[in-house]
């Protein structure tokens, strides 16, 4: 019998998997960061305003995405009017603009996949999300065949539109290449790191909700794991592939994993791992990480420099400026607490940061750094809310925030290149399943009531 509460087809359902598919593609401006993505996300959201607006749907949208949404735009405004209260600094309209777009690209997401996927029931949701994470799995598996090329090719000409040159005519690609770290079409390992961690959480999400496993699934695992180690990303080396493995747990249905078809597919990923690796040159900057000597410094080692070096920074108080010693981020830090504590110094003041809390400090001053902790502590709360109830959806948003809490002390995590577009697709598309989910339950336990 067909459930009066499905939702009827419409092209706009294929809207969140399209967004995914135009993360993994070329710049179309590269001075202004403006990808492909950019093009298509912000040509949909004219026609979404319209709908949010005279639908009025967001009364009813989970808490979880009204209270990020409005935190997103509150931060965005007040870093907008931080010029007008400090000295603001000379920056070109470039960086202005990419600044500003880091901000205003999880606000657009969150309405885009809120406004166009207008399913009531979990089952639908539930199809839906294997669907996404299945695209995401297999656009990062092309990915690793792409990386994985570059051991053998060079591959300079062809990944020349997906990557952004930082430092003149020269790209955090290219120096990530020199060195062997293979990324794909990722601009720096720590992109690739965290997007291939991610797709190890969705692979897992889907073997952890499947009854059976297959060759294919097997395989996967493999690809996946070739292509995040590959780029020597600590993010995934050392947090997302352990996580991954945690969160997919195989001990807990052990019997399940017992299967001919994803053991032969273990195997073969297993097989074309080693032989990748045997033609590897970044062998050893790889093992390094893992060569650990008397005086080796582990937190600059393992925070690449971010932290544990000693950057002297000059201070202007009293007639002789003194120096002191503070770990690369943390000189930031007090330059933006010795000159502007409260408002920061506005958009596009810094091309580059190498950390979540940094980059909103430095931006909008403590304002705006309140507004990201309320923020995660947001996306936390009702997160955990959904695991302590027993839901896969929360436990997978539980795992998504260890990965996001983590990696901000080391990127820009929510606003990252890339990965924070599928991030935010997944991150909305799951906080509404948890809604429809506890709908679906309460209808049960209210019918239950009514025949008591």
């Amino acid at each position: 019998m067909k459930n009066s509460g499905t939702v009827k087809k419409s092209w706009t359902d294929l809207i969140p998997i399209f967004i995914v598919v135009t993360a993994f593609g070329p710049y179309i401006f590269p001075s202004y960061g403006l990808r492909i993505e950019h093009l298509v996300i912000y040509s949909l959201l004219l026609f979404a305003i319209p709908v949010f607006i005279s639908q009025r749907r967001f009364v009813h949208w989970p808490k979880p995405l009204l209270g990020m949404l409005g935190i997103f735009l509150g931060i965005t405004l007040w870093t907008l009017v931080v010029p007008n209260f400090v000295n603001y600094p000379t920056v070109s309209f470039q960086k202005y603009l990419s600044s500003i777009e880091n901000y205003v690209q999880p606000m657009a997401i969150i309405i885009l996949v809120t406004v166009f996927i207008k399913y009531t029931l979990y089952e639908d949701f539930l199809n839906y999300l294997k669907y996404l994470c299945w695209c995401l799995i297999w656009l990062l598996c092309l990915n690793s065949i792409l990386a994985s090329c570059s051991i053998f090719f060079d591959m300079t000409n062809l990944m020349q539109p997906f990557v952004k040159s930082c430092f003149g005519d020269t790209s955090v690609w290219q120096l990530a290449e020199s060195m062997r770290r293979h990324s794909g079409i990722f601009n720096q390992p720590f992109e690739s790191g965290l997007t291939y961690s991610l797709g190890l959480f969705c692979w897992g999400y889907l073997n952890r909700s499947s009854l059976k496993v297959s060759f294919i699934s097997g395989l996967v695992l493999g690809i996946l794991t070739i292509g995040g180690i590959l780029s020597v990303s600590k993010v995934f080396i050392f947090c997302g592939l352990p996580l991954g493995l945690f969160y997919w747990n195989p001990i807990v249905s052990f019997k399940k994993y017992l299967n001919r078809r994803f053991f032969l597919g273990t195997i073969t990923g297993l097989c074309f791992m080693l032989l990748i690796f045997s033609f590897w040159e970044g062998q050893d900057y790889f093992l390094r990480l893992f060569k650990i000597g008397k005086g080796t410094n582990l937190v600059e080692l393992y925070t690449g420099g971010r932290f544990g070096t000693k950057n002297y920074f000059v201070t202007s108080k009293g007639t002789t400026p003194t120096l002191k010693a503070y770990s690369m981020i943390t000189s930031k830090f007090v330059n933006v607490w010795q000159k502007s504590p409260w408002c920061g110094f506005g958009f596009g003041t810094v091309s580059c940061f190498d950390n979540a809390f940094l980059e909103f400090f430095h931006q909008g001053g403590l304002i705006a750094l309140l507004g990201y902790l309320a923020l995660l502590v947001i996306y936390l709360w009702y997160s955990l809310r959904g695991f302590l109830k027993g839901y896969e959806e929360g436990r997978l948003l539980l795992v998504f925030f260890i990965l996001i809490l983590i990696c901000s002390l080391g990127a820009s995590v929510l606003t990252i290149n890339r990965f924070s577009t599928i991030f935010w697709v997944l991150a909305t598309f799951l906080f509404l399943m948890l809604q429809a989910r506890q709908r679906a339950e309460d209808k049960i336990a209210f019918d239950q009531n009514s025949r008591d």
